[in-house]
């Protein structure tokens, strides 16, 4: 989540981000990977071709045929694996977590208040550079399960352990 107060990311802004670091990788190489998404969660509009790379939410990804041209020196490998998820209120991004949380990963609603403040803690831990910067599916779905979500139902299953043993 990129917070943004001087107008919409353009398309150079946003490969600078991808280029940005020093200390820590920057983004562009964890993209080296080709399991690996790169999701820009921002209140932030965007603008040009930009807008290509626009997408309502988690689950949807830009289509690769629309890929600006002008980020594949960044990413020659990057097509449908990038996106801009833009112009998130805050209370609009706190309805989405709330609702992915619930809804997708099953997080009871009695400790959906103690999984966002781990995820945030962590996250600040992250961007401090005293934890590794980017975040592993393992590493979401430890902490998500330390909250009472999703659980492993056998060796290679993830699913939710009440659900299936108690029909609930």
């Amino acid at each position: 989540m990129k917070l943004r107060n001087s107008g919409p990311w353009s398309i150079t802004d946003f490969d600078a981000l991808l280029k940005h670091g020093t200390t820590r990788r920057p983004a562009k190489h964890h993209l080296d990977d080709p399991g690996t998404r790169y999701l820009l969660i921002t209140n932030a509009d965007a603008t040009g071709v930009a807008r290509d790379l626009l997408v309502r939410g988690l689950e949807e990804w830009p289509e690769e045929r629309i890929f600006p041209a002008s980020l594949s020196g960044t990413l020659p490998h990057g097509p449908g694996r990038i996106g801009i998820w833009g112009v998130l209120t805050e209370r609009l991004l706190d309805l989405e977590i709330n609702d992915i949380l619930g809804s997708l990963l099953r997080v009871p609603q009695r400790r959906r208040t103690e999984c966002r403040a781990r995820l945030r803690d962590e996250a600040l831990l992250r961007m401090r550079g005293t934890s590794p910067g980017v975040w592993t599916r393992e590493d979401l779905l430890s902490l998500i399960r330390g909250c009472g979500g999703y659980t492993m139902i056998s060796k290679d299953l993830l699913g939710c352990a009440t659900s299936r043993n108690k029909g609930t």
